[in-house]
Formats: structure tokens, sequence, C-alpha cells
């Protein structure tokens, strides 16, 4: 039973008399609690019996949205106070108010009987602690994940819990130097499914399946903690939360690391317009994973085959020059690339007319006269003559790639004028 506006703790343990030792709470859910989840105090002053409320055993709970009363201040996950030797393990607290976890009477209690050396102790391992939110009524100082409002006759010992996103912090009064602060990656946190995610599996409450990402909580737990009723691989160490040691706790193994393709240096290439070249872009892989290549933007002509790597080109005259092209190669998830550098020079291994137009068309060359005048002499004039070169008969190629014009200069016989230059 619960309501917003009525009830009490999920369980009370109340000692006022006689004997409250040996108590074992486990495997509930426990949430929207109008008081705490489960709420321990002891008020025994009989000098006979006040010492026999101790060994209360708290494990495998799910606490969430506990402690809702807005008129009270002992509200949380678990209330403690004047109970010796209290272990709280692998249970997992998600949302509550005020504290998962505090020692603390109410109404300004104080214990007449307080146990011999560090007081009442509270062993806290193996816990989730989440998104704990302030309490409702006088909420400055809290909304911590621990709270210890008793720090001269109660103490915390905390060993390996996770605690994270506590809206005050992680703790007050009290400290670990073992316990992590990470998202512990539950499979399902809005609908309460505290399974923690793993790659190698996680029960899902029909069968195991498998998640992209592993909790950080999976053998994470105490190390002296037992871890043999969960299923193998169980890493040989219990995990944290409230399926460790458990036919359900999540199997161990780490993300599946995927080691990235390596692709072959490409050397510089040169070829002539006119003539094929191909490149193999070649790659490995260390998984084996199946690999596909891409390629910057290509000059016109290429073909690239994205399967095999294979380019192949044959460069035609105007496409001369030098040209950088990345290639990349992926294996889905991660790739690696290389730039090859491809030279595009003019091809002049072809024929080459030496003096031909005069051979081939001498019709159209020098008609009327054996020699061309330039210049001019002074009785008669400047003038100029003007040389056509026609090589349409040449039908065997459809470019010219160069041309050589050879010039011969000598001076007729006569006289001629000082100022005369070619």
């Amino acid at each position: 039973f619960y309501h917003w506006s009525a009830g009490g703790p999920g369980i009370q343990i109340e000692k006022s008399a006689g004997v409250m030792d040996d108590v074992e709470i486990y495997n509930n859910t426990i949430h929207n609690t109008y008081c705490p989840g489960i709420w321990l105090f002891n008020y025994d002053t009989s000098s006979a019996t006040r010492d026999k409320a101790k060994n209360v055993y708290i494990h495998h709970n799910i606490f969430y949205d506990t402690g809702t009363n807005p008129s009270i201040t002992w509200v949380g996950g678990i209330i403690t106070g004047g109970f010796e030797d209290t272990v709280i393990e692998n249970n997992v607290f998600d949302g509550v108010y005020h504290a998962a976890i505090a020692n603390m009477y109410i109404n300004s209690y104080t214990p007449g009987y307080v146990p011999e050396g560090d007081g009442f102790t509270t062993i806290v391992r193996n816990n989730i602690i989440v998104n704990t939110k302030l309490r409702t009524k006088s909420p400055s100082g809290t909304g911590y994940g621990i709270i210890n409002y008793l720090p001269k006759t109660h103490s915390f010992v905390l060993e390996n819990n996770c605690l994270y996103n506590n809206s005050a912090g992680n703790y007050k009064n009290c400290k670990s130097t073992t316990d992590i602060y990470v998202n512990p990656l539950f499979a399902d946190p809005k609908n309460h499914d505290c399974h923690l995610q793993s790659v190698s599996g996680r029960w899902n409450g029909k069968t195991w399946v498998k998640d992209k990402v592993s909790s950080p909580c999976i053998d994470a737990g105490y190390a002296y903690s037992n871890y043999s009723n969960e299923p193998e691989d169980n890493g040989n160490r219990i995990n944290i939360g409230r399926y460790g040691n458990t036919i359900y706790a999540s199997l161990s193994g780490v993300s599946e690391v995927n080691d990235a393709p390596i692709m072959k240096p490409i050397s510089e290439v040169t070829v002539k317009t006119g003539e094929n070249m191909s490149i193999l872009v070649k790659a490995s892989d260390e998984d084996g994973d199946s690999l596909t290549y891409s390629a910057s933007v290509l000059p016109a002509g290429v073909s690239f085959n994205e399967s095999s790597g294979l380019f192949n080109w044959r460069p035609v005259n105007d496409q001369e020059g030098t040209y950088t092209i990345s290639f990349k190669v992926s294996d889905g998830k991660l790739n690696d690339s290389e730039v090859a550098k491809i030279n595009v020079i003019l091809n002049l291994s072809g024929e080459i007319y030496n003096n031909r137009i005069r051979e081939a068309s001498p019709e159209d060359v020098f008609p009327d006269k054996t020699y061309l005048d330039v210049g001019g002499i002074s009785s008669v004039g400047r003038y100029r003559d003007f040389v056509w070169f026609n090589v349409s008969e040449y039908t065997n190629s459809t470019e010219i790639s160069s041309a050589t014009l050879s010039l011969f200069w000598y001076y007729p016989s006569g006289i001629r004028p000082n100022d005369t230059v070619i």
C-alpha cells in the first residue's frame, strides 16, 4: 500500500524492548512510500536488552521514489538509528527523497546507550545510488546519496558502491575510497529495470540479450563478496547492484574492441596522356571486417571500384597537371586514409612531323617566291608578308601536340638597309 499523503515506512523494524537481532530483508521492490522505504529505530533503554538490536541484513532490494511525505524530515530510502552491525548491500536506490541511506533519529532523540569503540556501525557495499532528490520539508542540506547526522555515535563503512547524479552530492559526514561515480547503465531506468547492460549478456525477464555497451558496475563489487551464484562468465567478482551474486547477474566482458583498418601507402604515379594507369588501393583489417573504399572528387574519365579499391584512368590531352586524390577505407565504424599524387604529362612519343608543311602542301607555302621579305627599303617603303599553315591534310591525327618553326636568315645580294632586324 502506498499513497503520497498517508501511510508509513515500507518496512519498519522498531525496537523498544526484547531482542531484535538477526533480521534479514531481501528481494523487495519498495517505492512511493510516505515515510522511509525501511526504518530501523532502537529506543530500548533497558540495560538487559538495549544491545539486542544488531545484525540486520538488507540486500537485493530496489527502492525508488520513497519518502514522499511533505511534513516530516525522516524520509528516504533506509533510515537507521541505534542498530549495530547493520549490512546494506546489493540494493538499488533510484530517485528517493532526502537520502538513500541516513543515520538519524527523529524528534532530536538521544540514545541512552552507545556500543563501545566506533559506536553503531553500518556497512554499505555494492549498492547503486542514483538521482537522490531533496526532501520536501526543510530541503536544505538534503539530496545526498548517504548522510550521517550522528557522527558522534554512528559511522558508515562504505565499500564499492556506485553513486551517480545525486542532486546535492554523494556524501555528508562520511566518505569512501572504493566507491565509483559513473552511470550504472541500467537496462531500462524509466521502467525501473535495474539489470546492467552487457555486451556479453543481460537477462531481460525472458531470455538473455546482448547490449552495445557494458555497465561499469559489472565485476566492480567488493573483492571479498561471494559471486558464486552469478552465471559464467562472471569475471570471478560480484557485480554492483540488485542482481549481483544472483542467477540474473549480467555477464562479464567488455565492449568488443574494433581495430581500425590500415591502408597501405600509395606511391606517387606519373602517367602520359593517352596511356592507361591503375592504382590498387590496399588495406588490412586485424578483425577481418569487410572493407569498403571511397575516394575524393575524381577527374573525368576515372573508374573506381569501391569493393576492390581498383582505380583506373586514361587521361586525355588537356588533363595535364598534378592531381591529389584522397582514398579512404572503412570497416563500417572506423576508417583510415591515404593520399595519392598523380602527375599527368603530355605524351610526346607519337609521330613527329619535321618540316612537313613544305613537303605536304608546297602549293600553300611561298607560292609566288622562294623567300619572304620583311623590313623595308627607303625608296620603296615598309612591307611585310604573312605565312599561313594548312594542316588539314594530316588526317591520321586529330591534334597537334607541338610544332617547331625554323627560321633561316640570310642577306640577299646588293645593298641592304642598316636597320634590318629579325
